[in-house]
């Protein structure tokens, strides 16, 4: 039923999202102190990967709390690379670069990228290497 404030100075939850509920529920744990979320996936909650039509509550929740949240670290694996992030870093595509067997930052933006964008950029590299 929550966290008491009194003499704590941070939150953790720790890979909420086995059960659904655990994401409903990292709303009780806001207590005006800075909640840290490890391994949250909420990536899943921000696609829509949960239907509204069956997870009204889930829904509510991440509309009205679940959307302030700011990646600190961040690390998407996507075929051929991934997007990174280090706050307040600016967000990273990297492509792993075969021919010289390291990788590469082929991008770097402000603000978080949408992931078929990403994709793309990591696409084209990987064309142009082959050309």
């Amino acid at each position: 039923e929550g966290v008491e404030g009194e003499g704590v100075e941070v939150v953790v939850a720790l890979s909420p999202g086995f059960n659904v509920d655990e994401y409903i529920d990292l709303e009780k744990l806001d207590i005006g102190k800075p909640l840290i979320v490890i391994n949250g996936e909420l990536d899943k909650i921000r696609s829509g990967y949960y239907p509204r039509i069956f997870y009204p509550k889930l829904y509510q929740v991440r509309t009205r709390f679940l959307t302030r949240f700011e990646p600190i670290y961040y690390a998407k694996p996507m075929s051929g690379g991934w997007l990174f992030r280090a706050y307040p870093g600016p967000w990273q595509t990297f492509c792993s670069n075969p021919k010289i067997g390291n990788a590469i930052c082929i991008d770097s933006a402000p603000t978080r990228p949408d992931f078929a964008s990403v994709q793309a950029k990591i696409r084209k590299y990987l064309a142009d290497l082959d050309a």
